[in-house]
């Protein structure tokens, strides 16, 4: 009969080594994400750029699945919200948590340039994290403008979820959704794509969907200890 304890440990020495390649694959540039190209939204859940009663921008930029996973490159690469749209995004493979400290833990990466677009924002707890906030469903967490409180974060409105949620150890909340509505009192452009442009929606603190025997968490440890001993990030450019 073949080792299954062996195998699994086998596989989770596999996976651990993985993420730190996805790790070491964006080093350099704005966003630290410290689950790689893995912190990325997975799943498009809603799209409506008709949301808020405004204007809806040109179908080439209605493809809402370009907010999809790591951003890559800027021009074309972008969905429209249109003038108070509407977009929501589900984490499939990992989770948003919060950090425990003042630092972002949730950006939204903008197509780049003018003008600085204001959003409101919504998280979605799972159901644990439901039961500790006492509050289930999609939750305001604020508007967010232009290109975060840091401009050293690059580009893109960004979310404090500690500053929000107060009183929690790090980790302790965990949130598989986002929404994200375009602030109707901005003034439109004259470009066609109406509302904010958004090439990704990366959670920067992430944890892994928890395997049942807790095995998930583990990889997760060592990924923190590993990218701080080194002092990598794990970043994508707002460029």
């Amino acid at each position: 009969m073949p080792n299954v304890t062996s195998f699994r440990s086998r596989r989770w020495l596999l996976i651990v080594a993985i993420v730190l390649v996805n790790a070491q694959l964006c080093k350099a540039q704005d966003f630290d994400f410290v689950l790689g190209p893995t912190s990325f939204a997975d799943v498009v859940i809603t799209y409506d750029c008709d949301f808020g009663g405004g204007r809806c921008p040109q179908p080439f930029w209605q493809t809402p699945e370009n907010a999809i996973g790591k951003p890559e490159g800027v021009a074309g690469n972008i969905v429209s919200l249109g003038t108070g749209g509407l977009l929501e995004v589900g984490f499939v493979d990992n989770l948003l948590t919060n950090s425990g400290d003042d630092t972002p833990d949730l950006a939204i990466i903008r197509g780049g340039g003018p003008p600085l677009e204001t959003v409101n924002i919504w998280v979605r707890p799972t159901e644990a994290a439901a039961l500790l906030l006492d509050q289930s469903g999609f939750i305001d967490v604020g508007l967010g403008t232009g290109f975060g409180a840091d401009p050293e974060l690059g580009g893109g409105p960004v979310v404090d979820l500690d500053s929000h949620f107060q009183g929690f150890s790090p980790g302790s909340l965990a949130f598989d959704a986002v929404r994200i509505v375009d602030d109707s009192r901005l003034i439109e452009t004259s470009f066609g794509n109406h509302g904010i442009d958004i090439r990704g929606i990366g959670a920067i603190s992430s944890v892994f969907v928890p395997e049942p025997n807790g095995q998930g968490f583990l990889v997760v440890v060592l990924l923190f200890a590993v990218c701080r001993s080194r002092g990598k990030k794990c970043q994508v450019s707002h460029r």
